[in-house]
């Protein structure tokens, strides 16, 4: 509005001021021809007859020597505010036009007067006050600026409707919010109105983010059932075994049998806890890593024998390839806990007669290592979480655990700077890579 204003507001002016500007040069050509046909005389015939007709004169007429001395002048009473007798102190150069005349006061309207000479080379001058012309844009000016408040106030009135009534959604979203809050009841939906505004994109994130708050909810539980089932086993086991021994009056041997099973039992409960620690510290960025150049060839090796027993009961084969030289520099209790856990994970999942194999590589700045197994490999759905923490897929249920072992590679991994991703075989098995830096001067696994 206010640019059309300003435009407006120039257009009329520049009209306004044209307009005055052509009647002056009609005066001025008619006073001119008046002067050639009668001189001074018929001018002053001219200006009384215009007096007569209008009732009072609104131009300035003047007549004057080739010395700029006045030989004729009227004007108004109106205009003799003006400083007129600047015109006799300053004689207009050739091909000068227009004359400006401040008012005495030096307020902002002037006298527009025009000049030209006649043929005896006498000076004849038509002047025209601009205060009508000011007087008409400072009314238009009043105008638009009563116009305006009227508009703003329309525009405050009718924008606090519209937006009352376009924040509706947000407000109903905002009190739906509140009370699913305040109950808990997250199977509720934010309704839609169909229209597929940004409003309803809106509703359909929040209902979104409801469906998945629910799901990682179902998922706590589950796990969290989980660990107080494996928990309570132990446990019980410890506790029966205690009551037991107390009341049974056996040898001594006997009893020494009974504590070192509530030993095993306990031992079991500390790892678990140490492991639940374990991956809260490297999540949390607090893990403690004491690093030291370490042959990893020889590590998984001593890690292989510690499995040994294991797979010969399933019959599995546990094959190895590495280069001649794999050391890296890393916590070697932290890096012996990702080889145990992801050794022991594959050959949980390796059926009877399978094989695992494991294959130690140099890229650039960084080791990898891989452990492929033949079992039956991660569904679609258990690859995106398997790493997730008390996760616990399909195939995990019938197996003892308690989804700890994956997340915990990947948390001393990350903790190392490094990465661990799973992927699955053709035409089964599933495989687990892991990728450290050499030192800590590499900050990031490439990109193959």
């Amino acid at each position: 509005m206010l640019v059309l204003f300003a435009v407006a507001y120039y257009l009329l002016q520049q009209g306004l001021r044209d307009s005055d500007r052509a009647m002056v040069l009609t005066e001025l050509q008619g006073f001119a021809h008046r002067y050639a046909g009668g001189g001074i005389a018929a001018v002053k015939d001219q200006v009384v007859e215009q007096i007569a007709t209008s009732g009072s004169g609104a131009l300035f007429v003047r007549i004057a020597t080739v010395d700029n001395q006045t030989l004729f002048a009227d004007y108004p009473l109106a205009l003799r505010r003006f400083r007129v007798g600047d015109l006799e102190r300053q004689r207009p150069a050739a091909g000068v036009l227009w004359v400006i005349v401040p008012e005495i006061t030096g307020d902002e309207d002037v006298l527009e007067v025009a000049v030209t000479e006649l043929a005896d080379e006498r000076i004849l001058e038509v002047g025209l006050s601009t205060a009508p012309r000011e007087a008409l844009l400072e009314r238009f000016t009043d105008i638009f600026g009563m116009f305006a408040l009227f508009t703003v106030g329309i525009g405050i009135v009718a924008g606090r409707l519209l937006a009352r009534q376009a924040l509706q959604p947000v407000r109903a979203l905002a009190a739906f919010a509140q009370e699913v809050g305040r109950s808990g009841a997250l199977d509720a939906r934010v309704p839609t109105r169909g229209i597929g505004d940004e409003l309803d994109r809106l509703a359909d994130l929040f209902n979104a983010m409801l469906v998945r708050i629910s799901d990682v909810i179902k998922v706590m539980h589950d796990s969290l059932d989980n660990v107080a089932h494996d928990l309570r086993t132990p446990l019980t086991r410890l506790r029966a075994v205690a009551e037991y021994s107390l009341q049974n009056d056996r040898a001594a041997p006997a009893l020494r049998d009974a504590l070192g099973n509530c030993l095993e039992q306990s031992q079991q409960v500390i790892a678990t806890l140490n492991t639940l620690l374990s991956v809260a510290e490297a999540n949390a960025g607090t893990l403690v890593l004491k690093r030291e150049d370490i042959d990893l060839h020889g590590l998984v090796l001593q890690t292989i024998d510690l499995y040994r027993e294991v797979a010969e009961d399933k019959m599995i084969a546990v094959e190895m390839e590495s280069a001649a030289s794999v050391v890296v520099s890393a916590d070697r209790v932290r890096l012996r806990q990702i080889v145990a856990n992801t050794l022991d994970n594959a050959l949980k999942y390796t059926p009877q007669g399978g094989r695992v194999r494991i294959e130690l590589a140099s890229l650039h700045d960084y080791v990898s290592m891989s452990f492929a197994d033949s079992g039956p490999g991660f569904s679609e759905s258990d690859l995106e979480r398997v790493f997730e923490r008390l996760y616990r897929g399909e195939q995990s249920r019938v197996q003892p655990g308690l989804g700890l072992g994956l997340s915990l590679v990947l948390a001393i991994a990350r903790a190392h700077g490094g990465q661990v991703s799973a992927t699955n075989l053709s035409p089964n098995g599933a495989c687990i890579s892991i990728m450290l830096p050499r030192n800590q001067d590499a900050l990031r696994p490439p990109d193959d």
